[in-house]
């Protein structure tokens, strides 16, 4: 089995499953709430970059459990481990719009507004409502890739969001501005992807450190007394930048043996192994 078609595993591979990307109605309540999303969305990101400066833990116990409920329950993203993995999310998608990166305006609205963030689906649907107040472009999804694939030469890692009964909703090309930062210990805000980087050959790392200069997670990446690199799989994030600019290849993929799923809301432990082609 392969962790990337989707086609035995779609359970767990949800944003590849077609099911999850249809236009559909939630529900009079759902929808009614759906369409404020952006300044729930917005609100509650504001919350989180007030609560957490980048690089410090300042959630108490009753804020942790207010966002890990409404990001269970609501709106959250799994980060994803390759830029193919976006395509393929991109290619999926039935409504695609360009929207500023929320999060940078949050934790630094005096910047320029960065046109980064694709919203997709009943997302997009929202934003090019004719009374919607907020920034939208239309984009192309050929756009929407070399848009992403050029967030990602930059340093950027993908997201995809997810709304409701995992329902497809964003691509974000996120970086050291992103809430993922800031919500460590909002255990359904940020989730890891379904694998983890690891020292596939030992022999190749030559100690250069230039994965950890690609390295979004701080602590992930440390080098032992002998020069090569040592990955927290607890810390990793599974984003892959780390392995795409390994210039030895001593880097690669391995099967996370914990993960959340996001379809029934709830921790699980693989109990069969997986192999990430």
């Amino acid at each position: 089995m392969c962790l990337t078609c989707g086609k035995h595993v779609a359970e767990r591979l949800w944003y590849l499953d077609p099911e999850r990307h249809r236009i559909r109605s939630f529900g009079a309540a759902r929808d009614m709430f759906t369409r404020y999303m952006h300044p729930i969305i917005f609100n509650g990101l504001r919350v989180t970059g007030r609560k957490q400066p980048y690089g410090q833990h300042q959630f108490d116990a009753i804020s942790k459990q207010v966002l890990t409920w409404v990001t269970k329950t609501f709106h959250g993203v799994q980060i994803l481990p390759d830029l193919d993995s976006a395509f393929q999310v991109i290619d999926m998608s039935n409504e695609l719009a360009l929207v500023p990166c929320l999060c940078k305006q949050i934790i630094a609205p005096d910047e320029p507004l960065e046109w980064r963030c694709l919203s997709l689906n009943v997302a997009a649907q929202v934003y090019f409502k004719k009374d919607s107040p907020y920034p939208v472009r239309p984009i192309t999804k050929q756009q929407a890739k070399d848009l992403t694939a050029g967030w990602r030469e930059r340093g950027a890692f993908q997201s995809t969001g997810w709304l409701w009964d995992a329902h497809v909703v964003w691509i974000c090309n996120c970086d050291m501005y992103c809430a993922s930062h800031r919500s460590t210990e909002v255990v359904w805000g940020a989730i890891p992807s379904f694998v983890v980087s690891t020292l596939v050959r030992p022999e190749a790392c030559a100690g250069c450190r230039e994965c950890a200069s690609w390295c979004q997670r701080d602590g992930a990446l440390t080098f032992g007394a002998d020069g090569r690199v040592v990955i927290d799989p607890a810390l990793c994030r599974g984003c892959g930048l780390c392995i795409e600019h390994c210039s030895q290849g001593a880097l690669g993929f391995t099967t996370r043996r914990f993960y959340y799923d996001i379809v029934q809301k709830e921790a699980r432990e693989l109990d069969h192994d997986f192999v990430h082609l």
